[in-house]
């Protein structure tokens, strides 16, 4: 958003112009201490003397120095705006590892209750066939053990 030059100058211009009429009036310093001040004059108070209004210079450079901070103020927000989408994109970057990292460990774990269940059927199969070898021998014996001679 580009400052609006004209709103500035306004305003500055506003801005002057109303303590000039302030000043006009005049301003006493009232008080023991002369913390407090007033337009109007006061029994212990001291008159301030008038500031001169100021010229065509000061109002120039008023408004340049507006316009400055608000550039500044511009500049400052995209940087923060920046570095807010750069801490979201490393913060989904890290959740997206974290996701990864938990798929990868259901992975590993599948692939270890697989490998059990495949080494359980191994064994299941070398046990019955080590039993149907011990059964068949068995048979086998009293086969011949019962044959004629």
């Amino acid at each position: 958003m580009k400052p609006n030059h004209h709103f500035l100058h306004a305003l500055a211009g506003l801005l002057l112009l109303s303590s000039t009429a302030a000043l006009a009036q005049g301003i006493w310093r009232c008080g023991t201490q002369g913390n407090s001040f007033s337009d109007r004059p006061c029994a212990d108070g001291q008159a301030l003397t008038k500031p001169t209004p100021p010229n065509a210079l000061a109002v120039q450079q008023a408004t340049e120095v507006a316009r400055r901070e608000a550039a500044l103020a511009q500049r400052l927000r995209a940087d923060r705006l920046a570095q807010q989408q750069q801490f979201e994109r490393e913060q989904n970057g890290l959740q997206r590892a974290a996701r990864l990292s938990r798929q990868e460990h259901q992975v590993a774990a599948t692939r270890q209750a697989d490998e059990k269940t495949h080494e359980a059927r191994k064994a299941r199969k070398a046990r019955k066939a080590k039993a149907d070898a011990e059964s068949g021998a068995h048979q086998h014996a009293l086969r011949v053990a019962a044959a004629p001679r």
